[in-house]
């Protein structure tokens, strides 16, 4: 494998699910890509990335058990929802331990409350091109990370 150091500057952020999201920013959280990928094309992604120099990647994980109760919602839609939560906590521990398998610095973070439409979205990032929820998700979880380097930077 050549390595390149392409995008060694560059932070990824990763929403991991059936549809995961994928976005690399840089230090000012300028998008440098963004795409949504099926989740068993996410290997070649992360290698294909980590080849062209990406060594910064965050991931959304939820470490939270607690289901909170929706209004008007059946136990059987609550369970269904506890289900995907569950499943979405073990595809974004698969990607950790991939991607820090490559020897790539790898953080979670918590979901935020970032859900925004695509034309905000575009408003705020100057981001022409269409992108898809779980791209937006990846988008801000790219940045939390780069914020967070860019504050260790500071305090050195």
């Amino acid at each position: 494998m050549r390595l390149t150091e392409e995008l060694k500057d560059y932070f990824g952020g990763i929403d991991p699910g059936s549809r995961t999201g994928i976005c690399v920013v840089d230090l000012d959280c300028n998008i440098i890509e963004i795409r949504t990928v099926e989740f068993d094309e996410y290997p070649v992604e992360m290698l294909h990335l980590h080849e062209r120099g990406l060594t910064n990647i965050a991931i959304e994980h939820s470490a939270s058990t607690h289901i909170y109760k929706r209004p008007d919602t059946t136990a059987a839609v609550m369970l269904r929802i506890a289900q995907n939560v569950e499943k979405n906590r073990g595809m974004a521990r698969e990607i950790y331990a991939f991607c820090n398998g490559l020897g790539m610095r790898t953080e979670y973070t918590k979901p935020a409350k970032t859900k925004v439409l695509s034309h905000l979205f575009k408003s705020i990032t100057g981001w022409a091109g269409r992108t898809s929820s779980h791209a937006r998700d990846a988008y801000f979880v790219a940045c939390w990370l780069a914020n967070l380097i860019k504050m260790e930077k500071m305090v050195k």
